[in-house]
């Protein structure tokens, strides 16, 4: 888990990913469930690193790209003028709600996800964005409260 390169653009492998917690203040840590089929997958495990973008409602299109929905794969799904780096060098969406450029620092393997748990390095919000959500097969708005 540790060394090794994080991923960046001509090697990211994106995945849409619904297990997503956040789990610690100080440090900043959360956890997250990977399908060990998913392309992520063994990218994360060998680079030790990875991102976490938070789809606004402008991101439709891209939520569709990258959950394999449009038979769009690999870099195609990466437009370069979106994209960009924080700390460890993995991809983020420089227009997302959130992102949270992560470190692994530990996992644990299941029969069909393995979980890793990482360190939160760098973080970045826009309020002024609404995020996307997936509920019941579709993607939505959050209500207001």
């Amino acid at each position: 888990m540790r060394g090794g390169r994080c991923a960046r653009r001509g090697e990211a492998r994106p995945d849409i990913n619904g297990n997503l917690l956040g789990f610690d203040r100080d440090p900043p840590s959360l956890l997250v469930c990977v399908n060990c089929n998913a392309s992520a997958h063994d990218l994360i495990a060998l680079s030790g690193c990875f991102a976490v973008n938070q789809l606004s409602t402008e991101h439709m299109a891209e939520a569709r790209v990258f959950s394999g929905q449009c038979g769009i794969g690999g870099d195609l799904r990466f437009a370069a003028e979106r994209w960009g780096v924080l700390k460890t060098g993995a991809p983020v969406l420089n227009d997302a709600v959130a992102v949270f450029d992560c470190r692994v620092i530990d996992s644990v393997a299941t029969k069909t996800h393995t979980v890793f748990v990482a360190s939160v390095l760098a973080a970045r919000f826009d309020p002024s964005r609404e995020p996307l959500i997936y509920l019941r097969g579709r993607y939505a708005k959050a209500l207001a409260a």
